[in-house]
């Protein structure tokens, strides 16, 4: 069995929180990939805060299925909610230095702002993220075409893809706190991507206030993955200004190059030891 492989990611700082920080981690595993990020705050909010939205602003139905808000709350005042729209990251609320609350990520107040809006704030994205050149892969000798919505290249795995889908979710208690499962089914050949794909995205709100992301894929033939979250962070709080003060520190040995406007690697493997 092959070694699990950890990774952090990044770390944030910002003065208003003092001790806030985000870090994320990736552990590969066979089968499945686990992503988790910490959101550490020194203060307790100063009192019982209630997102301006309510559960009535998400619940719409969607190409026959039913969209909702999930809500998830620990001790240390963290709140996370999230839809089954896109299995996306609504909003994360942390106390600052002061114990005033704020949105640290950015998102909408209805379902509707994701549906007519930009949908991949905060979402799933897959079943493969990033670009993909020319929009097609070979796999056994068998070319696969992709939609191209990003110049001639596949962005995201195009524009309907799972962050534009309505999941199956519930809530469930684990060992490391409240928790929401979202499945998804992709059968072979939508979007161009091959088998019956079954994705499983639990998002986990831990007592040490961490947000731990499990994505779980099984296809019943050999498909390309690259699951990912597509969330965007503002320490400051959503619509308080730019992040150009804050720091963010990648924890890597190595990253992949890109070879020009396209944004698409090159499949070089650049050495980063030793650089700021």
């Amino acid at each position: 069995m092959k070694k699990p492989l950890k990774i952090n990611i990044f770390y944030i700082y910002d003065s208003k929180f003092e001790n806030l920080k985000i870090t994320l981690c990736m552990k590969k595993l066979i089968g499945s990939l686990f992503i988790a990020g910490a959101i550490v705050s020194c203060s307790a909010p100063k009192k019982e805060f209630t997102p301006s939205y309510s559960k009535a602003d998400f619940e719409k139905e969607v190409n026959g299925k039913q969209t909702t808000l999930f809500t998830l709350k620990n001790e240390g005042g963290i709140i996370v909610t999230l839809t089954n729209y896109g299995a996306k990251i609504v909003s994360v609320f942390a106390p600052d230095k002061n114990g005033a609350m704020e949105d640290v990520t950015l998102g909408f107040n209805s379902i509707d702002g994701y549906i007519n809006g930009d949908a991949g704030q905060g979402a799933v994205v897959g079943p493969y993220a990033n670009r993909i050149a020319n929009a097609q892969f070979v796999i056994d000798s068998i070319t696969y075409q992709l939609p191209q919505n990003n110049h001639q290249a596949c962005l995201h795995s195009g524009p309907e893809s799972f962050y534009r889908q309505v999941w199956d979710a519930k809530e469930v208690q684990s060992a490391d706190g409240p928790a929401v499962e979202m499945t998804l089914v992709s059968p072979d050949g939508e979007w161009g991507f091959p088998g019956n794909k079954n994705v499983k995205v639990t998002y986990t709100l831990t007592k040490d206030n961490g947000l731990k992301i499990d994505y779980e894929a099984t296809t019943d033939k050999s498909c390309y993955f690259n699951l990912t979250n597509h969330v965007y962070f503002n320490l400051k709080g959503e619509g308080m200004g730019d992040i150009l003060d804050h720091v963010l520190v990648v924890d890597a040995n190595s990253s992949t190059a890109v070879g020009d406007s396209t944004l698409i690697p090159t499949g070089e493997i650049v050495d980063i030891r030793g650089t700021a």
